[in-house]
């Protein structure tokens, strides 16, 4: 890692140094009319920093594929809502249809009960 640091250290180093000779100089007095500054030529030795920039076209087509996959996932966040509400519905109409079940099991065993004792009541 250190030895990394040194190389970009003297990388940097370097490029200024060629940027240092690479400036014109100024212009005087006697030239003023006819001087045009030199476009600043790039060292060939000298790597660029940082990416490259994408085109327009790129990050438009970037965008869309993004955009694509957020879609995708939200569909499958839906789907995977809607099966668990299925679930949930089904789990409740199942325990609805017990609870009506026993309730009605109950409610024929009372009125059992209640013939049973009229009958006693009857007898007695």
């Amino acid at each position: 890692m250190r030895k990394a640091a040194m190389e970009s250290i003297s990388k940097r180093r370097k490029a200024i140094a060629v940027e240092d000779l690479t400036i014109p100089d100024p212009p005087t007095d006697d030239d003023d009319e006819d001087y045009k500054p030199e476009p600043k030529q790039e060292p060939l030795n000298v790597e660029k920093k940082g990416k490259q920039r994408m085109s327009k076209k790129s990050a438009v087509e970037f965008l869309a594929v993004k955009h694509e996959q957020k879609i995708r996932f939200k569909e499958r966040e839906l789907n995977f809502k809607k099966q668990e509400l299925e679930f949930q519905k089904k789990k409740y109409e199942e325990e609805a249809e017990y609870r009506k079940e026993i309730r009605s099991l109950e409610l024929q065993e009372k009125r059992a009960f209640l013939k049973l004792v009229n009958d006693k009541n009857k007898e007695a």
